[in-house]
């Protein structure tokens, strides 16, 4: 989700969000995006008018205007206007050298053209009216020692051009100069020698409302050390690729810069970069068609920095120009739903005396991925925690943590994806998948870490592929973790001595389990589940460091010199339903789950003890529900159970991640998209691409919907102090108001027409700001009828009205042969099951992650019974034929004393 401030009345010319224009037939003409923009004719718009962005000459228009795209076109054309018609032509005021005294630059005085560079002494303040245009010449700058006051309105922005053919220079605010401001003004084809246009080296400075475009070098620098602000401003074509870096906005060294509520668009390469050492307040930016969306970010960290995340995962931190270094005394937080996009031979190093707060959270994982375009296993290097790195101090809940992340195509270098070396961070939630070497490594004396509910998973690219490496005397805590399809799931060596356990889960790792190549050294990996009722294999009868000989079990390997009884196992593991995965406002929820009959089940939270429950009893698995006595509270929880019966236990479960967020704006849990046709309403309830329900605006919905009619959105909006003063979606070239059928409730509701498809936003206006989403793409679905086999000349044209056609679920519940149900589609925003197609044959449903069959039955046709199948995110609309029942052929009649038999057609028997 982007959240920026919200502008006061309505949207103007320099509003920076996506807009659509409505543009007479009259005026509408295309303008290549480099064009030039010239006066078409010698009018100047009447006072209060705006113009039409879709024409080179500016058409007047007597009302406001709302831009489809920003564009520099839009402000280029509000100042490109003429002379009234018979007015002299104007004269240009050269202006060059310094301006010792306050100095204004008057529209009427205008255009202001350089002849050399212009210097604002400190205690001078030089202010440029609205509708001014000042020319520079080549290379020419603006240094301003005191102050700048260019603050244009938006029927009136100041614009700076070239005066000639060639770039002009910048404007530079000095260390200490100001206060400035620059709003509604248009910058446009300055950063001659590859500079900036604006650079800022003070705090005290603003812009906002201006648009940057078509630079030769970047848009604007923020120097070292400064934190002026930045806000509700357009970055067109702002960069160059030869600028170094080449980014629109650059932030250097140690700079606090707020950058807010900005667009950034078409830039060559980044739209932003910034060096580690930077932490800007970024909030609530959009990034579109720049050759890399987001931010480009290198350097040493040498203080206490923050980074949020960008927005959709789409919007990356890009790392290609070497590896991040967290030096002594520095800490680098990086928030949830961060993404890095990172190069071969890049990564993150901890330094002695640094910290790294990975801090991610359920549903917003901060994720770190190759930038290559074909993902292969050890693309990009690792997280290392050198010797002396600040580890985890689980009193205070500080130090270095690598908590709810997501790394993969790393380790590049032996030690894997993460290298942890004489140091202890705690590394929890995390995903570490497709590595080049190993997963994880944990080597050296004091190497202590707590390694509590990570999946290791797919770690099989290098005969060294381990999940975990353990060596060199360390002594990592490890639990609650799921070890799963790796070369092996955990290799112990050079005196090495890990905790092992409890609650680890090794999966079908493909040799050992785990392997402890020291003799002389014995592993406590006991109350595991290696994949077996009756524990791990260990083929070896001599006995070992531990005291033990052979260990026949039916479960995963292990080595010698590992200890493993007690074990976990022996009870059929549990699984969790509810809740979904996902975020919510309240965490009011009720867990429920399957185990095995009349078992004692036990919950956690986090992996700390939550509470227990009784499973019912019954054949192979049973129902469980546990209700809180209290709310979770907010914040990220990870929910698992285990269960105990007659001395045997089972291995922990699956986890279910979800975060409690009272701050939600729009609650996915009720977010909801619904249809008619023939008679039947379809709903289909918001889920992203993994099945849960979590909301970032990253255009995770697949909205499906048979055509032939509009579709309603229904989206649940309340902001933090009660009701928004504006919902709004946006679809396919339409702005759509959303109202409240319940006066006082906060379901907002609005219908339009499909169409062909396409991309459907929503946006909310809060006392806190504009919230943006992107739900996702709406999709016509052409599948999801019932046709007759035997129809001509094309049966699926031939389709079946009057059709019955019934959803069923599995209930793991009940025994095999009574366990498809029908699914209680009600439950689940009023879906309708079975339903009933009309003429052209449709049905659908939209249930949640499961096991399910469909049933058609229609009279004249045979039953049809689907296969049963398990799915994630998709809606069950499988096109399905009927095969027309036979017509008897009337035998000869028969003598009147014989008998006649009957003809007796049976039904298929029902799931």
């Amino acid at each position: 989700m982007v959240t920026r401030p919200a502008a006061a009345g309505k949207p103007g010319p320099f509003d920076p969000s996506p807009r659509r224009a409505t543009i007479s037939p009259a005026c509408r003409r295309r303008v290549p995006a480099r064009s030039s923009i010239r006066p078409r004719g010698p009018g100047r718009p009447a006072a209060g008018a705006s113009f039409d962005p879709g024409s080179p000459g500016g058409c007047a228009m007597p009302h406001p205007i709302r831009l489809a795209r920003p564009s520099a076109l839009v402000l280029l054309a509000l100042i490109a206007v003429g002379r009234p018609a018979g007015a002299p032509a104007r004269t240009a005021t050269d202006v060059c050298g310094p301006v010792a005294t306050d100095t204004v630059w008057a529209a009427a005085a205008g255009p202001f053209r350089t002849t050399c560079d212009v210097e604002v002494a400190a205690g001078a303040t030089l202010t440029v009216e609205p509708g001014a245009v000042v020319q520079l010449g080549t290379n020419h700058a603006i240094h301003v020692a005191g102050a700048l006051k260019a603050v244009g309105r938006a029927d009136a922005p100041i614009r700076f051009e070239p005066s000639g053919a060639q770039p002009w220079g910048g404007i530079q605010l000095a260390a200490g100069s100001g206060p400035s401001e620059i709003a509604y003004a248009v910058l446009t084809k300055g950063g001659g020698r590859r500079r900036e246009m604006l650079g800022i080296a003070t705090d005290d400075a603003v812009v906002h409302h201006a648009e940057f475009s078509d630079s030769a070098g970047s848009a604007i620098d923020v120097k070292d050390g400064a934190s002026p602000t930045i806000r509700d401003t357009r970055f067109i074509r702002a960069s160059d690729i030869n600028a170094v870096p080449p980014a629109a906005l650059r932030i250097r060294g140690r700079s606090d810069v707020t950058v807010e509520n900005c667009y950034f668009e078409s830039n060559n390469q980044y739209g932003v970069s910034w060096e580690a050492d930077a932490s800007p307040r970024f909030i609530g930016n959009r990034f579109e068609y720049n050759a890399f969306n987001g931010v480009l970010v290198f350097g040493n960290v040498t203080r206490a920095v923050t980074w949020p995340g960008l927005g959709p995962h789409r919007w990356a931190y890009h790392l290609t120009r070497g590896t991040i270094s967290v030096d002594a005394g520095g800490h680098l937080t990086i928030k949830a739903g961060a993404t890095f996009s990172v190069a071969p031979a890049t990564g993150i190093r901890v330094r002695s005396g640094g910290t790294l707060a990975i801090r991610g959270a359920a549903g917003a994982k901060v994720r770190m991925t190759t930038n290559q375009l074909v993902p292969t296993p050890g693309q990009w290097r690792e997280i290392e925690f050198e010797p002396g790195s600040i580890g985890w101090d689980e009193a205070t809940q500080s130090g270095s943590i690598v908590d709810h992340a997501e790394l993969e195509y790393g380790g590049s270098q032996p030690g894997g994806t993460i290298l942890v070396r004489s140091s202890s961070p705690r590394i929890s939630n995390t995903v570490i998948r497709r590595s080049g070497k190993r997963g994880m490594t944990v080597t050296g004396p004091g190497a202590n870490p707590l390694l509590v509910g990570n999946l290791f998973d797919d770690n099989t690219a290098n005969p060294d592929g381990a999940g975990l490496f353990v060596g060199g005397t360390a002594a990592p805590d490890v639990r609650f973790n799921i070890f799963r399809a790796n070369l092996e799931g955990v290799h112990v060596e050079g005196d090495a001595q890990p905790r092992i356990g409890p609650h680890n889960w090794f999966d079908y790792n493909q040799t050992f389990a785990v392997v402890n190549a020291d003799a002389d050294t014995c592993v406590d990996a006991t109350g595991n589940d290696w994949g077996g009722e009756l524990g791990p294999r260990d083929p070896s009868s001599t006995p070992d460091a531990c005291g033990l000989g052979a260990h026949e079990g039916d479960g995963e390997l292990v080595s010698d010199h590992v200890r493993v009884e007690p074990f976990e196992g022996r009870l059929i593991r549990p699984s969790l339903t509810g809740p979904r995965c996902g975020t919510f406002s309240d965490g009011r929820v009720t867990i429920t789950g399957f185990a095995a009959p009349g078992s004692r089940v036990q919950l956690y939270d986090n992996h700390q003890p939550l509470g227990e429950t009784t499973a019912a009893d019954g054949v192979g698995s049973a129902p469980f529900t546990y209700t809180l006595a209290a709310p979770l509270p907010p914040g990220s929880h990870v929910l698992q159970v285990r269960s105990e019966r007659d001395g045997l236990s089972s291995g922990i479960a699956n986890p279910i991640e979800l975060t409690v967020d009272p701050g939600l704006v729009v609650d996915p849990s009720r977010l909801s998209v619904s249809h008619e046709r023939d008679g039947t309403r379809f709903v289909q309830p918001f889920q992203d691409q993994s099945g849960c329900l979590t909301l970032r605006g990253d255009a995770e919905w697949n909205i499906r919907a048979h055509p032939g009619g509009p579709i309603t959105l229904h989206a649940p909006v309340r902001c933090a102090a009660g009701m928004p003063s504006r919902v709004e979606a946006r679809y396919r070239d339409q702005t759509i108001p959303l109202t409240t059928p319940t006066p006082g409730g906060d379901m907002h509701e609005a219908t339009f027409e499909m169409g062909d498809g396409g991309t459907l936003r929503l946006q909310a206006t809060c006392g806190d700001g504009l919230h943006d989403l992107l739900l996702g793409t709406v999709t016509v679905e052409q599948n999801g009828f019932i046709y007759n086999k035997a129809g001509a000349p094309d049966p699926f044209a031939a389709r079946v009205s009057g059709a019955k056609v019934s959803l069923f679920v599995r209930d793991r519940s009940r025994p095999v042969g009574q366990d498809w149900v029908l699914w209680p589609a009600d439950q689940y925003f009023g879906q309708t099951n079975p339903q009933t197609t009309g003429g052209a044959g449709w049905y659908a449903f939209y249930p949640p992650p499961g096991q399910y069959r469909v049933r058609v039955e229609a009279p004249g046709y045979i039953t049809a019974i689907e296969t049963g199948d398990s799915i994630t995110i998709e809606p069950i609309v499988r096109t399905i034929g009927l095969t027309p029942l036979a017509t008897p052929t009337r035998p000869p009649a028969p003598p009147r004393q014989a008998f006649m038999p009957l003809l007796v057609l049976r039904e298929m028997p029902r799931p």
